[in-house]
């Protein structure tokens, strides 16, 4: 081999490399994969976000299905009121969880205005509750409506059957449909409503 050989051969490996349309090429084929990976990322963290909150959601209105249906299930009596139009009153003397029996009246009043659902506890009868003494009550829950009926409540001897929408943020709204049947064999004399 000739020293221009050499040296030309030198020359043409030093200039190998990517020219510019295979540049031009690589750059497009990689803002192509980032594309759609940032596409699939973004949707991955959307699906999560609505799956998160259909779960918080969900739970949020098991733990207020719990918090009407166990009372009912240990009520000595109950008594369900229409209030207005479109409200509700559901009223139960309950019994106490605890080795010696003590009684309590819990009440659920539902407001169609509001669209609010409300609860309380205390020793004395409860009645309908006034704007003043609704704001006492602990809210249940927001975005209440009826499921398919006027009401939320109906009751039928020792079943109360309970069915209603909650607003879920960005979902569709939470469906609860329950039946709570009273269980216990005692009576109380004591009048909560």
């Amino acid at each position: 081999m000739t020293v221009t050989e050499d040296h030309g051969r030198r020359l043409r490996e030093e200039e190998s490399g990517l020219t510019l349309v295979e540049l031009l090429v690589t750059i497009v084929l990689l803002s192509l994969v980032g594309t759609v990976v940032g596409g699939i990322m973004i949707s991955l963290l959307n699906t999560q976000r609505t799956v998160s909150s259909v779960t918080a959601d969900t739970r949020s209105a098991q733990l207020i299905a719990d918090a009407i249906g166990t009372p009912i299930r240990n009520a000595s009596s109950f008594q369900l009121s229409s209030i207005g139009s479109n409200d509700q009153l559901l009223v139960a003397r309950v019994a106490s969880s605890t080795a010696t029996i003590t009684w309590r009246c819990t009440a659920w009043y539902y407001s169609a205005s509001q669209q609010r659902l409300f609860t309380t506890d205390q020793t004395s009868a409860i009645a309908a509750p006034t704007s003043a003494s609704l704001a006492t009550w602990t809210v249940l829950a927001d975005g209440v409506t009826p499921l398919g009926e006027t009401y939320i409540f109906t009751a039928d001897g020792p079943v109360v059957e309970v069915a209603y929408q909650v607003a879920s943020g960005d979902t569709d709204p939470i469906d609860i449909q329950f039946r709570a049947v009273r269980l216990t064999g005692i009576e109380e004399s004591s009048a909560c409503f």
